[in-house]
């Protein structure tokens, strides 16, 4: 049996659309509060290979040495890049977001660099990334209901899968393996058997 689900780019539009607003804490214990805020979608695009790309403008708590403190991203780009990681259990599915680029114009280019380094820096330390681990939340076992029987269950497990993007969707495939559980064949009690007719004098 092989397992397939598909997130097109319809449905990525829209889930992206439904994170904005977004604010990512970038503060750290040993400087002053910082974040992004993404608060208007921009455009979107699925690049092949990577990811999804959301563009958005964006308004950025930094303070900087008097140079910088609150101001407005034109467009940030980030990229929500899905990955599959093996688990305990098999594979699990990984999405990770991270700042692509930042179009500063009346910020030198040094200083543009450095913040989009730094940004990013801060997004891995924030930890900003969902995790799901597909083989424990799809493997699933069906009871069986009945005695009569010496199967226990049925169970359907899913233990690897491959990730695809296109420009047009990102597939998730893999094999579910069929698992039948059963019971050594148990004998009947002496009070289960049927009795045997008592021999009678002709």
């Amino acid at each position: 049996m092989e397992l397939s689900a598909t997130l097109t780019e319809t449905e990525l539009r829209q889930l992206a659309a439904g994170l904005v607003p977004l604010r990512i804490d970038l503060s750290t214990d040993d400087d002053s509060p910082r974040w992004l805020d993404v608060v208007e979608l921009v455009d979107t695009e699925l690049v092949p290979d990577e990811g999804f790309v959301v563009a958005a403008k964006a308004q950025v708590s930094w303070p900087e040495r008097r140079l910088l403190d609150s101001f407005t991203v034109p467009k940030v780009a980030m990229l929500v890049e899905p990955t599959l990681e093996a688990t305990h259990e098999g594979v699990g599915l990984i999405i990770k977001v991270r700042c692509r680029d930042i179009d500063l114009r009346w910020v030198p280019d040094f200083v543009d660099q450095r913040i989009v380094g730094a940004i990013n820096e801060r997004l891995r330390k924030a930890g900003v990334e969902f995790r799901w681990n597909l083989s424990e939340t799809l493997s699933v076992e069906f009871p069986q209901t009945g005695s009569q029987t010496n199967i226990e269950s049925i169970g359907l497990d899913i233990s690897e899968a491959s990730l695809e993007v296109d420009g047009h969707r990102v597939t998730i495939e893999g094999p579910m393996e069929v698992r039948v559980v059963q019971a050594p064949p148990r004998d009947l009690a002496a009070s289960e058997q049927p009795a045997l007719p008592e021999a009678g004098i002709a």
